[in-house]
């Protein structure tokens, strides 16, 4: 059953971006269609992490806002990334980016366009899930949203089935994370997980704050994955599950995916 899920934090810093693009990958690896949008408006990444991947041919000469604002169809906005993605592995499935383009005077835009405009954007995007559901054989729309509560993160989340929402055990993260879980996502009736990122070996070394604020979200974590040098060393350079898929964070993500796959049965 088709699905779309909005990657969301409380803040920034927690690795969500880094996240869906190998856990995208790991969706078409299985042989999964899906479509990846980049709704971080302030700080859009999905360009530069998949710059090696990308099909140039194919590349669309269209971003949000222009897709947004009518300019192009859904299919016209997205950009294919080269099933022989790296050597050795060829993607089962399509993987699909819709890109954001960088630049002040977008980020303006956005953060003043009136309410009129965002719902227009939100009837847009509605339509666009329908269709790449029921046109496209789109398995998975993934939406990499901006932190905090912002009114295109809110779009995102509005159109998605799922809400997964990452987290590092930050005090103030897991105060926020646990305050988003109890006031937006339920007022807005979103089925919501929490995915705890970056954790050390020794997570919590005694620290009984950290234990209790983690205690009041237990039951929303559907991952742990663990703190790594390596990951934290090629976020510029490649997507790890190309390189080494049974690398710890790439095993966590794969066991993700399994809850991914049960939750939406």
């Amino acid at each position: 059953m088709a699905r779309a899920i909005a990657i969301h934090s409380y803040k920034g810093g927690t690795g969500k971006t880094y996240f869906v693009s190998n856990f995208s990958i790991i969706q078409a690896m299985r042989g999964k269609n899906v479509a990846l949008i980049d709704f971080d408006i302030g700080a859009p990444s999905l360009n530069y992490i998949f710059e090696h991947y990308i099909d140039e041919s194919k590349r669309s000469n269209y971003y949000l806002k222009e897709f947004l604002d009518k300019k192009c169809s859904i299919m016209e906005y997205l950009t294919p990334v080269r099933q022989d993605i790296e050597s050795g592995i060829k993607l089962k499935g399509n993987l699909y980016l819709g890109l954001m383009n960088t630049g002040r005077d977008v980020f303006e835009f956005f953060e003043t366009a009136g309410r009129k405009w965002q719902m227009n954007a939100l009837k847009v995007l509605l339509k666009a899930k329908k269709e790449l559901f029921e046109e496209h054989n789109i398995d998975y729309l993934f939406f990499d949203t901006s932190p905090g509560i912002k009114y295109w993160s809110i779009n995102a989340i509005v159109c998605a089935d799922l809400v997964l929402l990452l987290s590092t055990l930050n005090k103030a993260d897991l105060s926020g994370t646990d305050n988003m879980v109890s006031e937006i996502y339920q007022s807005l009736e979103k089925e919501n997980h929490i995915i705890l990122n970056m954790v050390p070996a020794a997570f919590v070394e005694k620290n009984k704050e950290i234990e209790e604020k983690i205690a009041k979200i237990q039951n929303k974590i559907i991952g742990t994955i663990p703190c790594s040098c390596e990951v934290q060393s090629t976020l510029s350079e490649y997507m790890l599950i190309l390189k080494d898929e049974k690398h710890p964070y790439c095993v966590t993500l794969k066991q993700i995916a399994d809850k991914i796959e049960d939750i939406m049965k």
